[in-house]
């Protein structure tokens, strides 16, 4: 390697470690890190604690009247028909395969339930969008006709994301049939996004599906995401034009163990349910790490996993006090794929 190439290499390595250090600072953490700051393990938990918890959660979960949706949507023939020639069969048997099975079964999730649709306008903000390969998937089930707002807090370089794919697309789209389609990334944290920035009054005023997609919310990153869309359905009502815009949700959760009694979105629900205080909500979130274990028989499996699925009810129930009719906690994907299966969908 010359001394320039070596010097520019430096450079760029250096500013790599500063962005990554910037990166993860308390300042840009979006999720609070309770745990970890505070050290404290499952192995540490007082026994008692343990124990109370196991019998509150056992004997109380059915009183949430919780119904987990088995829709696994991606099955040959669905590819078939809305992604025909879309994906390889290399693709379809290669080791991003789970990947791609779960994008198409959030987009399936999402016709089937009329949140999307090939025929009229689809606006499709992806949170924590990555290289928004998500959202190319849902412009290939809306035969491309559908704009695109991308929100991450990361930067992404522009051979590892799909947005040119997705802009030429839509442009073509656009010239051939007059639409006014678009596509926008912003570089930002959920908790600063203004959703009105991304869409003029003229598209507004459109018959549009707003559709909120991601694959996977980590944490509090879906609450923080919640209550930016609540804000924008207010902004939408109070502008008297509701029925232009018919409103979806529709998000793979996961990552529970790291939400707090502060940072859960409907703390006082869970607590008058189980009876429990804010020290105890807050041990029990953390148990919810146990629904991911490899011992899927486990009396800690199935623990963890009804800590998910409670945090999980208490999310939908938020959604309807703020405006959203219909909720549901879906299983999308097999669990030999991901066990983080469940999508959280509002409409």
């Amino acid at each position: 390697m010359g001394e320039e190439t070596l010097k520019k290499h430096l450079e760029k390595c250096k500013k790599s470690l500063k962005r990554k250090a910037d990166e993860i600072s308390d300042e840009n953490i979006i999720t609070p890190r309770l745990w970890l700051k505070n050290d404290i393990k499952i192995s540490d938990f007082p026994e008692e604690i343990i124990s109370k918890l196991k019998k509150v959660i056992n004997e109380n979960y059915d009183n949430f009247k919780i119904n987990i949706s088995k829709r696994l949507l991606y099955d040959e023939d669905i590819i078939k028909i809305d992604f025909n020639n879309i994906f390889s069969k290399e693709q379809l048997i290669g080791k991003n395969s789970k990947n791609i099975f779960q994008e198409i079964s959030i987009y399936e999730n999402a016709k089937k339930l009329n949140i999307v649709s090939d025929n009229c306008n689809n606006i499709v903000i992806e949170l924590g969008c990555g290289a928004a390969e998500l959202s190319k998937t849902f412009q290939a089930g809306c035969k491309n006709n559908s704009s695109h707002i991308l929100i991450d807090r990361m930067k992404y370089a522009s051979k590892n994301k799909f947005d040119r794919e997705i802009l030429e697309k839509l442009n073509q789209l656009n010239q051939q049939k007059c639409y006014n389609n678009f596509l926008v990334r912003d570089t930002i944290d959920i908790k600063n996004m203004d959703v009105k920035s991304y869409i003029n009054e003229d598209k507004e005023k459109e018959n549009n599906n707003i559709i909120f997609i991601s694959k996977h919310l980590c944490g509090n990153a879906f609450e923080l995401s919640i209550e930016k869309i609540i804000s924008y359905l207010k902004y939408i009502k109070n502008k008297n034009i509701e029925s232009n815009n018919k409103f979806g949700i529709i998000i793979a959760t996961c990552c529970h163990y790291l939400l707090n009694s502060n940072t859960y979105c409907y703390s006082e629900y869970i607590k008058k349910m189980l009876n429990i205080n804010d020290k105890e909500l807050d041990y029990m979130i953390r148990l919810a790490s146990w629904g991911t274990i490899k011992d899927i028989q486990s009396d800690n499996f199935k623990l963890g996993k009804k800590v998910k699925y409670i945090l999980d009810k208490g999310r939908c129930e938020y959604l309807k006090l703020n405006g959203f009719k219909n909720t549901e906690i879906v299983e999308f994907i097999d669990s030999t794929y991901t066990k983080e299966n469940t999508l959280v969908i509002a409409y």
